[in-house]
């Protein structure tokens, strides 16, 4: 698998460009910061979490447009012909479920 060493998020053999923000993916993924004291540490991959299933790709595209205007990074995979899922980092995760049950929890 590639990762994008911006976006964090993993993608299938064979694409070589994040879509969402065009850096080239990485094989391996471990991001650096340096912390106050200068001393290296390992950030990890981030985690994601589910926040949406459906077979709709309407409510999909209805969430996903909300979360780009939010600025919040997602993962969506599609299974079988019509199920969509739809990952955030798990950071994002509340501000997200929020976004998702104002716009679908009353459809």
């Amino acid at each position: 698998m590639s990762y994008c060493p911006k976006c964090g998020f993993e993608y299938k053999p064979g694409i070589n460009t994040c879509p969402d923000c065009g850096e080239r993916l990485v094989v391996e993924m471990k991001l650096v910061e340096k912390d106050k004291t200068e001393r290296e540490k390992i950030v990890t991959e981030p985690r994601l979490k589910l926040l949406y299933a459906t077979g709709s790709l309407i409510y999909a595209n209805i969430l996903t447009e909300s979360l780009d205007k939010e600025q919040i990074p997602y993962l969506i995979k599609k299974k079988a012909s019509v199920n969509v899922e739809i990952f955030v980092k798990e950071g994002d995760y509340d501000k997200s479920l929020e976004i998702k049950e104002q716009l679908l929890d009353s459809i």
